[in-house]
């Protein structure tokens, strides 16, 4: 389950592509599994650098695609969430574990 105050980073055995109808897929070999998301999906997940809650990641999408400031928004930011997370496109910061 994800928590407002986790720290995600961005899997790095992951590779993401370009496609020619301005979307991305992303391919993780862990599971084998290719995904495709928006520009703004993985604007999302570019910000999961490792030192940035949830929470903070919240507010900056937030800020820039003010569509997601309302309920409605949030829980479609949880759901994005939810779906890279389960795919494992983004992944808890390891040195969160360890500190915890």
């Amino acid at each position: 389950m994800l928590t407002d105050d986790a720290i995600y980073v961005q899997n790095s055995q992951s590779t993401c592509r370009e496609e020619n109808n301005n979307t991305f897929t992303i391919y993780n070999p862990n599971t084998d599994i290719l995904t495709t998301i928006s520009p703004m999906g993985k604007h999302i997940i570019n910000l999961f650098d490792g030192t940035t809650t949830i929470s903070e990641v919240y507010t900056m999408v937030c800020q820039i695609y003010n569509e997601y400031a309302t309920d409605v928004g949030k829980q479609d930011f949880v759901k994005f969430l939810e779906k890279v997370s389960d795919r494992g496109l983004i992944v808890l910061n390891s040195l969160q574990e360890t500190e915890a």
